[in-house]
This record gives structure tokens, sequence and C-alpha cells, in this order.
């Protein structure tokens, strides 16, 4: 209900002051269509999805502080 509310005021003020579709409008539309898709995703999927993409950020973030580490290494050298 909140989010329709909140819909309803950005369709409201993008008609009111860019007259008619609006870059939120659609960015909201959007927005929405993506949670609409989240809800229907079965919870053990999105545990596997939230899992991978945590499992790739900590790999890139381990690579890229190893990397500053030795940069800091050289220079101390």
């Amino acid at each position: 209900m909140f989010k329709e509310q909140i819909l309803q005021v950005v369709n409201v003020i993008s008609c009111y002051f860019l007259g008619g579709i609006s870059m939120f409008g659609w960015l909201f539309s959007l927005f929405d269509w993506l949670i609409e898709l989240w809800v229907k995703v079965p919870d053990s999927v999105k545990e596997k999805m939230i899992n991978m993409i945590v499992e790739t950020f900590e790999a890139n973030f381990r690579d890229f502080f190893r990397s500053k580490k030795k940069e800091e290494e050289a220079r101390n050298e």
C-alpha cells in the first residue's frame, strides 16, 4: 500500500511539473517491476543468488586489498 501511494505521488508530481511521463516515473516503474519479480522468486533461489553475489564481491575485495598491500610493501622496501 505504501509503495502504491509513493507511485501515485510521483506520477502526480511528474505530470504537474514535467507534463507527462518523466524519467522518475520510468525509474519507479522499473523499480516496481523488479520488486514484483523478486517477490515471485522462491526463497531458496534468493539465498543462492545472494550468496553468489557476496562470494563474488568477497573475492574482488580480497584481490584488491592484496594488491594494495603488495604495492605498499614494494614502496617500503
